[in-house]
């Protein structure tokens, strides 16, 4: 485990994982596996479940009974869907973008308004409190392009959230209008992306970062972004 021990080599203050443990999350073995490999991080660390914790496929004619690749990684892990941390000034929220739809897609049900409700809340109140900013982290980002070197933002439909995505978007692109600093990381997707928060003439709008630039030290442009990085493991796309 060489990427553990880099990792904490460089001491780092947290550990932020955005779903997709297992391969196979219904087979518990796997859940437990990697658990006890990842209590040899020396930082906090932070999980959220991904649709492969959840299993191939959710089931289809239950979809709001929780799939037992869900039950396995709470079990292992937490039972969370919705979780925040404090530390260094800045408020960690956590959240579940739930299991795969039956799509090509690689779609993920996303979230609910009462979700949405729940982190703009967790914003407004950070804001309040004075903090320092807000890091969101979910397995689905908003969107994805699939295209690599394309400046289009909106999306290919490809490998992220159906519910809630646009009124998440909403949320974020009010923060950046507020001047406030909020990040949304996520998984999911196999390639890396970046979306900016950039004054238009009619407010705020995400622009798209070139992947040819990406990865990179590169300063944010702005007070809002989401962030996509790839699996660690599996690189579906490497002209990506």
């Amino acid at each position: 485990h060489e990427e553990i021990r880099a990792i904490n080599e460089q001491g780092v203050d947290l550990v932020i994982i955005t779903g997709d443990l297992a391969e196979q999350g219904r087979a518990v073995g796997l859940e437990q596996q990697i658990g006890a490999v990842l209590l040899q991080f020396e930082a906090p660390l932070l999980i959220i479940p991904g649709n492969h914790d959840y299993g191939h496929f959710p089931k289809l004619r239950q979809p709001d009974v929780p799939d037992h690749g869900w039950l396995n990684f709470a079990r292992v892990f937490h039972p969370h869907r919705f979780t925040q941390l404090l530390l260094g000034g800045w408020r960690f929220i956590g959240f579940d973008t739930g299991p795969s739809l039956f799509s090509p897609r690689i779609l993920t049900r996303g979230i609910d308004a009462q979700a949405v409700a729940m982190l703009r809340a967790a914003i407004d109140e950070a804001a309040k409190q004075g903090l320092r900013g807000v890091v969101l982290y979910s397995h689905a980002p908003t969107r994805a392009v699939l295209r690599s070197n394309s400046e289009r933002a909106r999306g290919d439909g490809l490998g992220s959230m159906v519910a809630g995505a646009a009124e998440l978007e909403g949320v974020l692109l009010e923060a950046a209008r507020r001047k406030l600093r909020v990040l949304h990381l996520a998984g999911h997707t196999h390639w890396s992306d970046v979306f900016t928060a950039r004054p238009t003439k009619d407010g705020f709008d995400f622009a798209r970062w070139l992947t040819d630039t990406l990865p990179c030290p590169r300063v944010l442009d702005g007070t809002v972004a989401m962030i996509t990085a790839p699996s660690a493991g599996l690189i579906t796309f490497p002209t990506l």
